[in-house]
């Protein structure tokens, strides 16, 4: 699993805003089957975040937040990354066009 889009070996020489097309084109790319599980993956990632954060009050809660916001990409990015990698190399041709 990846981490960061600049690991992918299928994104290879592309940039920043190049990687993210490609990826946003490999999840459109995806069966409906798979961005069902994608979304409910993701989706109970966020629920977890949420119970935790139910559990503080006032101020006390914003830098958990701010952790949150933080930590949420980090745990979703790399299963995107893993359930779209099959479909990164036709998303890749489909941008360069």
């Amino acid at each position: 699993m990846h981490l960061t889009s600049q690991h992918i070996p299928e994104l290879a020489g592309l940039n920043f805003q190049q990687r993210m097309q490609v990826i946003k084109q490999a999840v459109n790319l995806l069966s409906v089957p798979r961005k069902i599980v994608l979304n409910i993956l993701k989706l109970i990632i966020l629920t977890h975040f949420f119970s935790i954060l139910a559990r503080f009050e006032g101020w006390v809660l914003l830098p958990y937040l701010f952790l949150a916001g933080m930590i949420y990409p980090l745990i979703t990015n790399p299963v995107t990354f893993y359930l779209a990698r099959p479909k990164m190399a036709e998303a890749r041709k489909v941008v360069d066009e």
